[in-house]
């Protein structure tokens, strides 16, 4: 489960609310304010990855409870690479007889134009896309905003 599914399918929860910060989601009871948290999540590849804080804890159902720890349950049996939201910049313009064209690469250092293929790499995290604009060939206003412009999210 990706982080933001986690946050998106606690919200859903009747009395629950969750918040994402860069490392941390926070649980807390819907009536009260994110600084009264009972459960803290964290999103990094760490050890330690729930804290509970008993004195907050919700004045929610058992039922409520019990989809809430399912969740948490299932996104931490998911391998933290799979947990980050990954994107893919099809390219515009591009179209083959194959389909549209996605930004890929098979080695991390040389980038092209390819139609799906899952052999290939096509998606890229927030920090992997990052590093990319950071290339020297890639290095320019005009690239980071043509890849922002189209970026979109992809469950792959």
């Amino acid at each position: 489960m990706r982080i933001n599914e986690l946050v998106s399918k606690i919200n859903d929860i009747d009395g629950i609310s969750a918040e994402l910060d860069d490392v941390l989601v926070y649980v807390y009871q819907s009536s009260w304010d994110r600084k009264k948290w009972f459960l803290l999540i964290s999103v990094t590849d760490s050890p330690e990855e729930i804290i509970p804080s008993w004195s907050n804890f919700p004045a929610v159902g058992f039922s409520e409870m019990a989809k809430l720890f399912a969740l948490v349950d299932e996104f931490l049996k998911t391998p933290f690479k799979n947990r980050l939201q990954r994107y893919r910049v099809p390219l515009r313009g591009l179209e083959s007889d194959n389909g549209p064209q996605y930004l890929t690469t098979s080695d991390g250092v040389n980038y092209f134009a390819c139609a799906y293929n899952p052999r290939l790499k096509q998606s890229f995290t927030e920090s992997e896309f990052v590093e990319i604009l950071n290339f020297p060939q890639f290095k320019s206003t005009y690239w980071e905003s043509l890849f922002r412009g189209f970026i979109e999210e992809t469950t792959e």
